[in-house]
């Protein structure tokens, strides 16, 4: 039927929204956006209680349809330990990609030793 159980993005809310509130069935707003029932009723309830009024504008803004905060802890690493790791990541493929190209520098040439040796 739907998206049971699964997270919706912000495209699917909008799609739902706009087909419900254009007039057409919510079930068929549900079955176009890929969610349940109850859910396009949840997400016309949250978008209302976050301003939208389809009165006074139909432009939907992303704050309507936005992603609430998810519950859990915060992660430890700061923006710049962020930073820093991923600094790291580049030195280290830079690092790895230099490696491997001396690596095939190295094997080509063993290879023209080996034909010549055997006059290939």
């Amino acid at each position: 039927m739907g998206n049971k159980g699964g997270n919706t993005t912000s495209a699917q809310r909008i799609q739902a929204i706009s087909i419900a509130e254009a007039g057409i069935d919510k079930k068929i707003a549900a079955a176009s956006a890929g969610m349940t029932l109850s859910s396009v009723y949840r997400i016309i309830k949250k978008a209302k209680d976050r301003g939208y009024n389809k009165d006074e504008s139909t432009i939907m803004k992303m704050e309507y349809v936005v992603d609430d905060p998810r519950s859990g802890r915060p992660p430890k690493a700061t923006p710049e330990k962020t930073a820093e790791v991923l600094d790291l990541g580049e030195h280290c493929l830079r690092y790895i990609d230099c490696f491997a190209n001396k690596f095939s520098a190295k094997r080509q040439e063993r290879s023209r030793e080996t034909c010549s040796r055997f006059r290939i």
